[in-house]
């Protein structure tokens, strides 16, 4: 594993398939905190949240980033490695001509991996991979009414917050460990001087119009996501 690339754990988890379902992921940037990022749906299937957990960690990081991407579905690997270049060649259609399931994910997740370096990488899940356990926690916290030992998920599109430091435990409330509201750039947000204003945590991108946001950037609620301050200003 390279020490300089940026490392994505993801995973989805359903409750019935279809039903109540979540998605989570972990990403480690080089020198920083860990990022978590999770949410939920109340009716889904395995297979959208697995991709919509790649898609969400995908959209929260800059532009250009180089990384790797560990995933346990052999659904999404397969999908994005072997299928996807000839769906958007048939005009998203199978080859038996038939239309693809998931398209609006597939189509998303084809934006996001373009936007980035990616490196796609299998990992055998329920195995012991630290990075594939924590993003299998994350996932099943994200299923609206709860599925785990976890947090109950609350059903909202995502949050994502800073996880507290590998070399130690910490509870989730507890200072720097940060729940973002929905669109919320990853890692979620400190307080900034102005009320309702903060100041990035986490490198992300604005929810409305895609700029990237960095470190230490304003940015404010606005319709219930965390925009930047050109947005902000805007609405």
């Amino acid at each position: 594993m390279s020490e300089q690339r940026i490392q994505v754990w993801s995973d989805g988890a359903c409750r019935g398939n279809p039903g109540p379902g979540g998605w989570g992921a972990l990403i480690r940037v080089p020198g920083q905190p860990d990022v978590e990022l999770s949410g939920g749906e109340p009716a889904t299937t395995n297979n959208r949240m697995e991709l919509r957990a790649v898609v969400e960690a995908l959209r929260s990081l800059p532009a250009g980033s180089q990384l790797t991407v560990h995933a346990d579905s052999t659904y999404v690997l397969n999908g994005i490695t072997k299928w996807l270049a000839g769906w958007r060649r048939n005009g998203w259609l199978t080859g038996s001509k038939q239309p693809v399931k998931n398209v609006d994910l597939w189509q998303d997740l084809d934006e996001q991996a373009n936007r980035h370096t990616v490196d796609w990488q299998w990992v055998k899940g329920h195995a012991g991979d630290p990075g594939n356990e924590r993003a299998d926690a994350l996932a099943n916290e994200g299923v609206p009414g709860g599925m785990g030992a976890g947090p109950a998920g609350d059903g909202r599109p995502g949050r994502s917050r800073r996880a507290p430091a590998r070399s130690q435990s910490a509870p989730a409330d507890s200072p720097g460990v940060t729940a973002g509201g929905q669109g919320a750039p990853a890692g979620g947000a400190k307080k900034a001087s102005r009320p309702g204003a903060m100041a990035a945590r986490f490198p992300g991108t604005c929810p409305q119009c895609r700029a990237a946001i960095k470190v230490g950037d304003r940015i404010r609620q606005a319709g219930g996501q965390w925009v930047c301050a050109g947005c902000a200003a805007a609405a």
